[in-house]
């Protein structure tokens, strides 16, 4: 399940990781030694969009729990028109969807969620620690958080 959850199915990443795993990695290497599973998330954003920097540091707000709207502009710093177009932005991309609680939905009870498995992972645990990463030094706490 944590290896499905890593690479959301994608079977190249699958036989990646798990040979990785089998050499006795620790997960955090297994994303370090292989620069497309290290860079997709910034590679497939930087494709499709013209700004990838903040609409990474939305994708980070959510996958670190600020699911409501007033949530991610306090934690971004940015606007609410921009946060408002940058999650529409995703939204179409079916990166990030829209969800409300039972019963009618409301605007201001909306809550957003990462759809893709690899993108929560990503922007939950190497997004933000990439250069503690690149620097050679373990993410504090890492097996804890993610077991």
């Amino acid at each position: 399940m944590k290896i499905f959850g890593l690479t959301d199915g994608i079977p190249a990443y699958i036989r990646e990781v798990v040979y990785r795993f089998e050499m006795g990695e620790k997960l955090e290497d297994v994303f370090l030694h292989n620069k497309p599973l290290f860079e997709e998330a910034n590679y497939l954003l930087r494709y499709e969009i013209r700004d990838p920097v903040r609409h990474a540091q939305i994708l980070k707000a959510i996958a670190l729990g600020h699911t409501k709207f007033g949530e991610i502009v306090n934690f971004t710093g940015f606007s609410n028109s921009t946060v408002s177009q940058y999650l529409s932005n995703l939204q179409t991309l079916h990166i990030v969807e829209v969800e409300y609680p039972a019963g009618e939905p409301r605007k201001r009870d909306a809550r957003y969620r990462i759809v893709d498995n690899y993108f929560i992972f990503y922007f939950r645990f190497i997004y933000p620690n990439k250069s503690r990463l690149l620097e050679g030094r373990r993410i504090p706490d890492f097996e804890s958080k993610y077991n």
